[in-house]
């Protein structure tokens, strides 16, 4: 049960991280999509990103989706 909360606490940890991002970006519509990438995923490899999720495994596993953009296979239950 605790493993469940834990989760919980990091998945609405990142969710608030990119529904802020996703503001600043909205606000400021004159920055190139590009820019906000660049930074999103140095962000997403940065150690302040990892204290902020406080979840190793969630971590490793966004980072791999967007760094190496790949995608997760629910029939099978692995990254593809």
């Amino acid at each position: 049960m605790e493993q469940i909360l834990n989760l919980k606490k990091a998945l609405n940890a990142y969710s608030v991280y990119l529904d802020n991002e996703k503001k600043t970006f909205n606000r400021r519509r004159k920055i190139p999509y590009k820019e906000f990438e660049e930074r999103f995923l140095k962000n997403i490899g940065s150690d302040e990103f990892a204290e902020l999720i406080n979840n190793h495994k969630l971590h490793t596993f966004i980072k791999v989706i967007v760094e190496k953009r790949q995608t997760f296979d629910y029939l099978k239950l692995k990254l593809v």
